[in-house]
């Protein structure tokens, strides 16, 4: 089963949350340490594969610097710290991923609202031709209610 980056950083704050609740309380901490290393496996697994995919191409990015931290964290038993900082990654990666779709979902709605023909006049007769064809210099002709096909000087 494939889990989403949404469910990923879904899951991994439920578990953080849960944690920080169960250290409040009289339960065993180390319980609640295991809910903080479980949500940093959820976040910090597919960090890891970006990191090692990357250093095959001997490429050291952030992924292998967060995967760096969050192993050294967990190694001090610093777990919440390692939760924390797969959290926040994968929290910005997602973000970041969201943005970019709506971005490339807003430029994709923009260029179907240009037009695919222009209304030149050519030889003194007003023809209908592509957007290849129209040169420098020709006069285009916009009737209300059309899109402005191309870039130019209003006359």
């Amino acid at each position: 089963m494939k889990i989403s980056k949404g469910q990923r950083v879904t899951l991994s704050g439920i578990l953080i949350v849960i944690s920080f609740i169960l250290k409040r309380t009289t339960v065993d901490p180390m319980i609640a340490n295991i809910f903080m290393i479980g949500a940093a496996v959820i976040s910090g697994l597919p960090i890891m594969k970006n990191a090692l995919s990357a250093l095959r191409y001997k490429i050291v990015g952030i992924d292998a610097l967060v995967s760096l931290a969050v192993v050294g964290a967990m190694f001090l038993g610093e777990y919440w710290e390692a939760a924390a900082v797969t959290f926040l990654f994968m929290l910005g990666d997602y973000l970041e991923s969201k943005t970019l779709e709506k971005t490339r979902s807003s430029i994709k709605s923009l260029l179907d609202l240009a037009s695919d023909v222009s209304r030149v006049i050519r030889d003194g007769v007003e023809v209908q031709v592509s957007l290849e064809e129209v040169v420098k210099g020709d006069i285009v002709i916009v009737k209300p209610g059309e899109k402005i096909s191309v870039d130019g000087t209003v006359i």
